[in-house]
């Protein structure tokens, strides 16, 4: 005899009294449970499991089979629910071996794209924006760009740099000699999209220098429209024009107005009007005081056209006390013990065109300030190249604790004198290294031109 529970014996009831030969089973099971009720209530009261036993009952289900079917009954909705659900095996594992085979992807940061762009050349960033979205997105961020504009296709990257690059904190200009075609109106309105902007250049390449002829002032191009944007750039860093022309002086000077944050100031062979002329002896005196509202300059480079014997040198140096690198022209006595008193911590200094100037204006600066590099072009000393070199490095060190270590001068330092014999500039430049090492202890590096 088999015996069941009487929750696996109604679950086969319920199994099986819908089946068409269902109906001898379930007359079987009626009265076996009359036959034993006594047997049951018993178990019942004591706690035991409840069990009936099945005798002679041609029933082939086990007690294992009937629970496989009632769990099977009873999550057959469930089953069904999932399976409509989900997709077929098949499917699946297609899904699975597409995505093995399928080499994963990896984007960039948009930052980092941007900081790799800014690397570039104009023409080769515009190709790498093209790469997809992503780059695309880090072409608008790039924070710094230079390119060169041409007659070719000087229109295309401007209207590009407008539409795209906007907010640039640093924007480089280049102008090739050939500027027919350039328009004052696509820079203008390129940089007008960048009100932020914080360091600009612009520098014109031109191959050839000298007098006013008939051609040299088309090789000037005509600036003054073009920069009206860098006027209102109030968070202006840094300011480079290096060969450009003006209508006047006052160009400039709107340029420079409000600029209380500028820390560089580069102007080198700028020049005005119509015949490309270089700043008069009045410009200078203009420029002079505005240059002195300046508060915050560090570096100050006016040469190549710009004489410093014509600047106001009391009003310039007289407000830059944070001036650091100094690169003048045509300087004379007077300009360079102003700029040792009033600026004393120039640590560079270039002197360009020293024909009017002598030994006592740079030993003054040499007392006053800490300089380290200083270069001497075009000086002329009144005796033997050595006994110069060797008050310049003594003069560095009186004051100051021998900040001089980098000097550089020219052969004509140098003066020859019937009483002396000629010497060649090579035996000159190895006189005054040597005069210069012994002074110094090695510490100042000489260097002749």
């Amino acid at each position: 005899p088999t015996t069941t529970t009487p929750t696996a014996l109604l679950l086969l009831l319920g199994t099986t009294a819908t089946k068409p030969a269902g109906g001898r089973k379930v007359a079987i099971m009626k009265e076996l449970l009359q036959q034993d009720g006594d047997e049951y209530d018993e178990e019942e009261k004591e706690g035991a499991p409840r069990r009936v036993n099945v005798e002679n009952a041609n029933c082939n289900h086990s007690e294992e089979q009937l629970h496989s079917k009632s769990n099977t009954c009873s999550t057959n909705d469930v089953e069904w629910e999932d399976y409509k659900s989900s997709p077929p095996k098949h499917q699946q594992q297609q899904q699975q071996q597409h995505q093995q085979q399928q080499p994963q992807q990896y984007e960039l940061p948009v930052e980092i794209i941007a900081n790799v762009l800014s690397f570039l050349k104009f023409e080769e960033m515009v190709k790498f924006g093209r790469v997809s979205k992503s780059w695309i997105k880090g072409l608008c961020r790039v924070e710094s760009i230079r390119f060169v504009l041409d007659d070719k296709n000087s229109d295309h990257k401007l209207r590009f740099a407008e539409s795209h690059l906007k907010n640039l904190p640093s924007i480089h200009l280049a102008l090739l000699q050939t500027v027919d075609g350039i328009s004052s109106d696509l820079i203008r309105g390129f940089l007008t999209t960048s009100p932020m902007l914080k360091h600009f250049s612009f520098k014109h390449y031109c191959y050839d220098f000298g007098a006013y002829n008939s051609s040299t002032a088309s090789r000037y191009h005509d600036v003054s429209a073009a920069l009206e944007p860098i006027g209102n750039a109030a968070d202006l860093k840094s300011l480079k024009l290096v060969r450009c022309r003006f209508d006047c002086v006052v160009d400039i000077i709107r340029l420079l107005q409000n600029k209380t944050q500028l820390k560089s100031l580069h102007l080198s062979d700028t020049r005005f009007g119509k015949y490309s002329h270089y700043p008069r002896p009045c410009d200078c005196n203009i420029l002079s005081s505005h240059i002195a509202t300046l508060h915050n300059l560090e570096e100050l480079i006016v040469s190549n056209g710009w004489s410093m014997r014509h600047f106001d040198a009391e009003a310039v140096f007289s407000n830059l006390p944070c001036l650091r690198k100094l690169v003048v022209e045509s300087a004379t006595d007077a300009s360079l013990v102003s700029a040792a008193r009033y600026c004393p911590n120039i640590e560079i200094l270039e002197l360009r065109d020293c024909r009017t100037l002598t030994l006592y204006g740079i030993m003054e600066v040499l007392r006053c300030c800490p300089i380290q590099t200083l270069f001497i072009d075009d000086f002329r000393g009144t005796g033997s190249g050595i006994t110069t070199v060797k008050e310049l490095c003594r003069s560095s060190s009186r004051r100051r604790c021998n900040t001089l270590t980098h000097l550089t001068v020219n052969a004509g330092l140098w003066l020859d004198d019937v009483t002396t014999p000629t010497l060649s500039n090579e035996e000159k430049a190895r006189l005054m290294k040597e005069a210069a090492a012994s002074v110094s202890s090695g510490r100042v590096t000489l260097e002749v031109l």
